[in-house]
């Protein structure tokens, strides 16, 4: 996703603001600098870490033999610790420009596509700002030539797929064609993974029932993506499985899939909609675990309680504590779904209740301090946690005014008309 531009603002400027640096302290406006450019890639690293101390002369390599056939430009974004080890480190690279030490704008960037470690490397369009590759670094080491390292389409991966099952060996498009597939699961997992051994047999489990009890518009195969270090390994786990396997010399397929779905642990379950090959769900594990009947899944107003959990650090999430209350709390209910249906079309919120039956309510409070709450008559609360912006905003903390005819709706449109004011999470 770009950053919002305005009329005068180019997409590029809105993503890395209006001035960059150089190692000297000379200021580079950003336009010209991404003028007549195709790609930039953002380079976040810092002089500390170890692991950037090396890739940094691989990609001044780079820089230096292909970026002006790829007509490329990069960008450092620093996680240093002072201005002058910054100034220092960005005198090493090649391209000696970077966004401004210490500038709000790395804080973004790194929210925005995600950063978790360094060194990374993220390329992006020059004109448009949109994603290309958040997996740079890899493609400067593997195939330096490929920049800016757009991936494979789903569909490119799939047609040169073939995948075997019950001995029978056909290409994946013809599977999902001829065996009227409505879902593809890609299982990303492995021998070797322990975590993969104990939920294999569940997921094996729930597809033998769902394979016998499947409705019309829900035919599902799952297709075993391998991270075994042998064909033997392979070969005898993948015995274990009653559903396909993409064939172990596929492992070109195998890597772009992990790619294509930013796979980074396994296991993980990646629902896909066989017709249109578009993700539904970026890991189904625990909803086969927790909400196996609820197939496929789709989003409801009031999200399935391992759904809310798995977004709840990317999205805005509205959340009702039941779990104390010692009266009904029906009315309360009531109003969060009214809530909901009022902003389940947008995509920006979800709304879940935390009551005793969730098992993560108690980790859910004690993250929001709210491990003193007793039970009583009164005792229920109403929040929305926007965790990536570090906030929460209190809608109410009594089950009779949050029962009130509408009190939960204003609320929330109070949070969205900046009449309700946000309290910094500690």
């Amino acid at each position: 996703m770009a950053a919002a531009t305005s009329a005068t603002t180019s997409p590029i400027v809105a993503l890395l603001g209006p001035t960059l640096v150089r190692s000297d302290g000379t200021k580079v406006d950003t336009a010209e600098a991404m003028a007549g450019k195709d790609s930039v890639g953002i380079y976040f690293s810092a002089h500390w870490c170890p692991p950037c101390k090396m890739f940094t002369p691989l990609l001044s390599k780079w820089y230096k033999e292909h970026a002006e056939g790829s007509n490329a430009e990069i960008v450092f974004a620093s996680s240093d610790r002072d201005e002058a080890t910054f100034k220092s480190y960005l005198g090493e690279m090649a391209w000696n420009l970077a966004v401004p030490f210490n500038d709000s704008i790395k804080a973004k960037l790194s929210s925005e596509y995600g950063v978790s470690g360094i060194p990374t490397l993220v390329t992006v369009d020059a004109k448009t700002g949109e994603l290309i590759s958040k997996k740079a670094r890899d493609g400067v080491m593997g195939n330096p030539g490929a920049w800016p390292f757009r991936p494979r389409t789903t569909e490119d991966i799939v047609a040169k797929s073939t995948v075997t099952k019950d001995g029978a060996t056909r290409p994946l498009t013809e599977v999902i064609s001829a065996d009227g597939l409505d879902y593809l699961m890609f299982y990303f997992s492995a021998s070797w993974c322990k975590p993969c051994g104990a939920f294999t047999p569940k997921l094996a489990d729930w597809y033998g029932k769902h394979q016998a009890a499947a409705k019309e518009g829900q035919k599902t195969e799952i297709v075993f993506v391998s991270a075994d270090k042998s064909s033997g390994e392979f070969d005898a786990y993948r015995a274990k499985m009653p559903w396909a396997a993409l064939d172990f010399d596929h492992r070109q397929e195998a890597a772009d899939l992990n790619d294509k779905f930013d796979v980074e642990g396994i296991p993980t379950l990646v629902l896909v909609n066989a017709k249109t090959l578009e993700v539904v769900h970026t890991d189904a594990r625990p909803l086969v675990l927790e909400a196996p009947d609820a197939f496929p899944w789709a989003p409801t107003p009031i999200a399935l309680a391992p759904l809310l959990l798995s977004r709840i650090n990317t999205m805005k999430t509205v959340l009702l504590f039941t779990d104390k209350a010692e009266a009904s709390t029906d009315k309360a209910e009531a109003g969060l779904l009214a809530a909901a249906e009022k902003y389940f079309a947008d995509g920006e919120v979800q709304f879940g209740v935390m009551n005793a039956e969730n098992p993560m309510t108690g980790r859910i409070r004690g993250f929001l301090h709210y491990t003193g709450d007793s039970d009583s008559a009164e005792s229920c609360r109403c929040i929305l946690l926007d965790i990536p912006n570090g906030v929460k905003y209190e809608i109410g903390d009594t089950l009779s005014g949050l029962s009130a005819d509408g009190a939960i709706v204003k609320g929330v449109d109070g949070v969205f008309a900046s009449t309700v004011s946000p309290v910094p999470l500690s």
